[in-house]
This record gives C-alpha cells, structure tokens and sequence, in this order.
C-alpha cells in the first residue's frame, strides 16, 4: 500500500505540468510601458518551460518598483529592507539549498544601499539568479538620481543635472574575485531577454543580469534622443546615428544631455568635455560589433 502510493506520488511530479497563470499572482501595478512588466513575462515564461514548481521557488527584493516583484509571482517570496535582498537571499540558500532562488533589485537598492552586500555576494558565488533592474533613476520615490543615472540628468536631488560619472554594474562586477557569470539585456527585445534569462538560471554560481530598462514615468525621453537629436547617450545608439552621425571622437565624452553633433562632425558643448570612459556607444563602423541595441541594431562598446 505504501509503496503504490510512493509509486503514484512519484509518477504524478514527473507527468506534472505547469502553465503561466501557475505563476501569475494578482495585476501587476507598474506604469504602463515599464520595463518591469517585460521582465516579470520572461521570468513567468522561464518557470513555465523549466518547469519550477512553485512551492520550490523564491522571489526575494528590497525596496523600490523593481522590488514588488514578488507580490506578482504564485511563489514563496520575500520583500525584504532597502538594499537587504542579497543576504536574505543567500540565507534561503544556505537554509534550504534544494530551494531555485532569484533576487530582483533596483539600481538604487543594488548599486546604492546595498553595495557593500552585491559585492561580497559576488564574492560568496552561492547558486542564485540575480536581476539587476536598471532603470537609472529612483522611480518609486519620485525621480532621484541613482549611482547608474547618466551625467546631466536632473531630479529631484539634482535639479542642475548629475555631475558624477554612471556607474557601470558590469565594470565593477567584472572586477570582484569569483566572479562567475555577467550579462546584460534590455527589455525592449523580449527574445534576446528571455535567452539570458535562461542561460543565467542555468549556470550553477551567482548569475548576475543588468536589464537596462525604460522609466516612462520618470525618464520618458531617455532612449529616444539618439533618432531625435542625434545625441551621443551614455546607454544605446540608434541605427539613424549610427548610420548618419560622424563617427565619435574616442578622446572625449561628453554629457549626452549637453552635447549635439553636427553635420561637419564637431561636437558643440555647453561645458568641457570630459576624458573617455568605457561604457558609452560609439559608432558601430569603427569597432566590431559587440552587443544589441533597442532598435535590433548592433552597436559597440569599448572594453
């Protein structure tokens, strides 16, 4: 009798299939055309082909739009303190390994508050998948710059626009002991963002994603300057500038809210010129192509 019922048990988490709304718990409340929503269908998407079994799965945030992540996931979850996802996290983990664990922060609660926790957890590389949602300004709290916000960008706490150089998440990843697998995606192309997703929840070690993602609230002109003004933007590049702007003169960078190129190539600048720092795009005719823009362009960066 005992051993039927093990068998029928055993027969029935093998022939167990799950659908998206397994997954789906009440209606999301972000703006409309928030990256978050992009991101929470490939994660949705993922559980379903993995099949992740709900009661088996964790959802941990701290604080922020990002961070209600959880509340929208019919898994166990936990909506932690500002800047705290990581090493509640990594307790689940070392509480009960057999648990697939995921962590969804902000920039600010990541690159900010919580610092100091994302790097040693880089460090600790315990078998979790971490989506970093990078929106580049503090959306919940109303527009503050965050540590990724670009130069020039104004908010509340910098009314005269930022005047520190963004903060890259992949640099200072790449730069921690063990580190073990980084990558980036945008929301805008939903295929390329669920390929990473998956690969990163594949990989056995800390999976750290950067998802570059739009804040229509907030920064609702951030990734259309490119095809509008052809101004050179910290983030991306569109096929117009790419294919019409001059080519980007590798000695100078410049705040992407200052600076317009024009016909002849020369770059006119409210203010100086700053010296060169990886991360910004260049035109994609100097440098081989390297990465994906919004508009399914190839762009370059420099490494």
């Amino acid at each position: 009798m005992n051993m039927m019922s093990a068998t029928e048990c055993l027969l029935q988490m093998c022939d167990e299939h799950f659908e998206l709304e397994d997954y789906q718990s009440g209606v999301p409340r972000w703006c409309t055309g928030c990256g978050d929503n992009a991101i929470l269908a490939a994660v949705q998407r993922l559980c379903r082909d993995e099949g992740l079994r709900p009661e088996k799965t964790v959802f941990v945030s701290g604080i922020g739009c990002s961070s209600r992540f959880p509340h929208y996931m019919k898994t166990y979850g936990f909506h932690g303190i500002h800047g705290r996802a990581l090493p509640v996290a990594e307790g689940v983990k070392m509480a009960r390994p057999d648990l697939t664990v995921f962590v969804n922060t902000g920039d600010g609660d990541c690159c900010s508050i919580g610092a100091a926790h994302w790097i040693h957890a880089i460090r600790y590389n315990m078998n979790m998948t971490v989506f970093l949602h990078d929106n580049q300004i503090y959306g919940l709290t109303k527009k503050q710059a965050s540590p990724t916000s670009p130069i020039g960008t104004k908010s509340n706490t910098t009314p005269r626009g930022s005047y520190l150089e963004a903060l890259n998440p992949l640099s200072v990843t790449l730069g921690v002991q063990n580190v073990s697998f980084v990558a980036q995606a945008v929301d805008w192309i939903p295929e390329v963002l669920f390929d990473i997703v998956k690969a990163a929840y594949h990989h056995k070690g800390l999976s750290f994603v950067r998802i570059v993602q739009r804040c229509p609230e907030w920064l609702p002109k951030c990734w259309t300057r490119g095809c509008t003004t052809r101004t050179r933007c910290s983030c991306c590049i569109t096929r117009t500038a790419c294919r019409s702007a001059p080519a980007w003169p590798a000695s100078t960078r410049t705040s992407c809210s200052t600076t317009r190129w024009t016909s002849t190539g020369r770059a006119r600048s409210r203010r100086p010129t700053r010296p060169f720092r990886s991360g910004s795009c260049i035109a994609t005719r100097r440098f081989p192509a390297t990465r994906t823009c919004g508009d399914r362009t190839r762009c370059a960066r420099p490494n």
